[in-house]
């Protein structure tokens, strides 16, 4: 399981392509076990621009 970090996640689900973000993209193809913790889990929803 790998440990995914909060900008990586953001540069992700903003279409954003760097080496980080292909490495996550690997990880989901290779069917990979991810996770975030809830600091990660907090800073992604106090980013969001709506609340749904």
């Amino acid at each position: 399981m790998i440990l995914v970090d909060t900008s990586v996640l953001i540069a992700f689900l903003k279409g954003i392509e760097n080496e980080k973000v292909k490495k996550f993209e690997e990880a989901i193809q290779n069917n990979i076990p991810f996770g975030i913790n809830n600091f990660i889990y907090q800073e992604i929803l106090q980013g969001a621009k709506i609340d749904a």
